[in-house]
């Protein structure tokens, strides 16, 4: 995926727009757009899309705040929210606290309040609950060492460490494993 690439852009983009902007108004002070320039590009209330080959949208993302370190090439997110489809075309949506893109990873790291969950309230898919998770976006491998929930309707598992392959659907969780399986009668 080029997210990197996407994102690199629209910042440089948006921060030239805004340096335009504000250099041609000749009372206004530098001092603010010098301040945030020395700590890299940054945007607000950013929204990044990756389309398809088909040109529909494959991938959107959503930040209150979007920041490049310049001394590694990172890039950190706050109040991340991801749209994506997975090759069977099911609707998922991430939400965490924050998100970070490493210099030339292609695993991106979320953590704070993480959820996985569909976007169609009609499929009978789980929701991952953890406080970290890593998601590999080449092959789409959800990750985290630490305590994860794994719910599915009124079905939960939880445990340390998990591992889920987000295109075959396939599930490992590494140790301390409990689960709660409530009959349904009708």
């Amino acid at each position: 995926m080029h997210w990197r690439s996407q994102i690199v852009t629209l910042i440089i983009a948006i921060t030239l727009a805004g340096y335009l902007l504000i250099s041609s108004h000749k009372n206004d002070s530098l001092s603010e757009l010098e301040t945030h320039a020395q700590s890299g590009y940054y945007l607000n209330q950013a929204t990044v899309i990756e389309t398809g080959r088909d040109g529909n949208t494959r991938i959107k993302l959503q930040a209150d705040r979007v920041v490049q370190n310049t001394e590694n090439d990172s890039i950190n997110m706050q109040q991340v929210k991801v749209n994506f489809h997975s090759e069977d075309g099911t609707p998922w949506i991430l939400s965490a606290d924050h998100g970070q893109l490493p210099a030339r990873s292609t695993t991106v790291r979320f953590n704070g309040n993480v959820l996985i969950q569909t976007a169609d309230a009609n499929l009978q898919r789980p929701r991952i609950h953890a406080a970290t998770l890593n998601i590999n976006t080449e092959k789409s491998i959800a990750s985290t060492e630490g305590q994860v929930d794994f719910v599915m309707d009124q079905q939960r598992i939880s445990g340390m460490g998990l591992e889920y392959d987000i295109k075959n659907q396939k599930l490992r969780l590494h140790s301390q494993v409990y689960g709660k399986f409530l009959k349904i009668t009708q």
